[in-house]
C-alpha cells in the first residue's frame, strides 16, 4: 500500500521513552535547561515530518514518472535525460517517428539531436525550467532518413529530495498529419479556386507583412502592383462566361509564369489581380509590370490588355490605396498602361 501522510505522522511517537512514560510532568517543569530541552525535541519531531514529507513527495514523483513512460511509451516519443542532459532511455515511439534508436544515442546530449534542440533552444528551455515544472514547445525536423515530420514537445522537471533537478522526461506527439491537413486546408481557404493565385485573404494578410517588414528593416522595400484587365465585361458579354473565365486563367498562368519565386500573384476581385514584390524598388518594379503587360497582350488568344499601378509598401492600408489610385490613372489615361503612385517627387507614366 502507498504510504500516506498519517503514516508519516508516526514519527510524533519516536521521541524517547521518558516523554511517553509520564513525561507531562517533565513539560510542566519550568527549569530553563528542561525547556531549551522540550524546544529541541520539538525541532527533531518537525524535521522527522519535515524529512518523510519529502520522501513521500519524492517517492510519489518517482512513481508518477514510472506511470508516465509505462502509459505514453505506446502513445508518444519519449526520452529521459539526467540533470547534465545525457540521454539515458528513449521508448520505441521515439525510434519510429525520429529513426534514432537507443543505440544511436547512446551517451549522446540532448543538444547533439540536431532535428530537435539547439544549444539556444535548450538554454532558453533550461532557464524557464529553473523557475517552472514544466515547458512546451513546437518543432518541425528531419528524421535521421531524411523525412520531414512535426511534433508538439513536453518537457518535465523531475526533482529530488532536495528540490534539484534529477533528471528532464521529455515527450514528443508527432502531429505531422496534422500540421499537413492544416496546411492543405490553409491553401483551400487562401487560393483561388478557378486560377489558382492566392486569393483576397492571403493578399491582406501578406501587404500588412511586408509593410510591417519594410518598418524594420528600411533595405527591406517592396513594392505592390494592381492590375486590371482592360474591357474584360465586353470579353463576357461577346464570348460569353466560359471565355472570360479562361481569360482569366491564361492571364493568371502568365502572371505566374512570368515573375521572380519571390513574387506572389493574387486575384483580388472578378478580373483584378495584385502582385507583392518584395526587396524591390519602385524604379525596378515599373519595369517588370511594363514587360508583363506586353507578355499578357501576346501571350492571349483575345490579345487581352492590362492597366496596372504600382506602389511602394509602407503602410499597408496606403500602399493599396495609393496602387489603386495608381490604376485608376492608367485607366483614365487609354488604359493598357502602367502608373506610378507618387514616388514622394512625382508620378510616372509608361504607355
Amino acid at each position: 500500500m502507498n504510504p500516506t501522510l498519517n503514516e508519516y505522522s508516526v514519527a510524533l511517537y519516536i521521541i524517547p521513552p521518558f516523554i511517553m512514560n509520564g513525561g507531562l510532568s517533565l513539560w510542566l517543569m519550568t527549569d530553563s535547561t528542561h525547556i531549551v530541552f522540550k524546544l529541541l525535541l520539538v525541532l527533531a519531531t518537525a524535521a522527522t515530518l519535515f524529512l518523510g514529507v519529502r520522501i513521500y513527495k519524492h517517492e510519489i514523483a518517482q512513481k508518477r514518472v514510472q506511470l508516465s513512460e509505462a502509459i505514453i511509451d505506446g502513445v508518444a516519443g519519449l526520452v529521459v535525460v539526467n540533470k547534465d542532459l545525457t540521454i539515458e532511455r528513449v521508448n520505441r515511439q521515439f525510434t519510429a517517428i525520429t529513426a534514432y534508436t537507443a543505440r544511436h544515442l547512446e551517451s549522446k546530449s540532448i543538444i547533439d539531436l540536431p532535428f530537435l534542440f539547439g544549444s539556444s533552444v535548450v538554454d532558453e528551455v533550461t532557464q524557464h525550467l529553473s523557475e517552472n515544472i514544466r515547458w512546451k514547445g513546437e518543432f518541425s525536423g528531419l528524421n535521421r532518413l531524411g523525412g520531414r515530420f512535426t511534433v508538439t514537445v513536453h518537457v518535465e522537471k523531475v526533482v529530488d529530495m532536495l528540490g534539484q533537478a534529477s533528471k528532464y522526461v521529455v515527450t514528443f506527439t508527432d502531429i505531422s498529419r496534422r500540421k499537413s491537413l492544416e496546411d492543405r486546408l490553409r491553401k483551400l481557404i487562401e487560393t483561388d479556386s478557378l486560377t489558382s493565385c492566392w486569393n483576397r485573404r492571403r493578399f491582406d494578410r501578406d501587404l500588412v507583412h511586408y509593410a510591417q517588414l519594410s518598418k524594420r528593416h528600411q533595405q527591406a522595400k517592396a513594392c505592390l502592383a494592381i492590375l486590371d484587365i482592360d474591357h474584360f465585361k465586353q470579353i463576357n458579354d461577346r464570348f460569353g462566361h466560359t471565355v472570360g473565365d479562361e481569360s482569366l486563367k491564361a492571364v493568371a498562368h502568365l502572371l505566374k509564369m512570368n515573375v521572380r519565386e519571390t513574387d506572389h500573384v493574387y486575384r483580388i476581385g472578378g478580373e483584378e489581380f495584385a502582385i507583392l514584390m518584395p526587396e524591390t524598388d519602385i524604379d525596378d518594379a515599373f519595369e517588370a509590370m511594363y514587360r508583363l503587360k506586353g507578355v499578357i497582350t501576346r501571350g492571349t488568344q483575345l490579345n487581352v490588355t492590362l492597366s496596372c499601378g504600382v506602389a511602394e509598401v509602407g503602410n499597408a492600408d496606403e500602399a493599396f490605396r495609393q496602387a489603386d489610385s495608381a490604376l485608376y490613372v492608367a485607366k483614365r489615361s487609354g488604359r493598357n498602361q502602367v502608373s506610378s503612385a507618387p514616388k514622394l517627387e512625382g508620378t510616372n507614366l509608361y504607355f
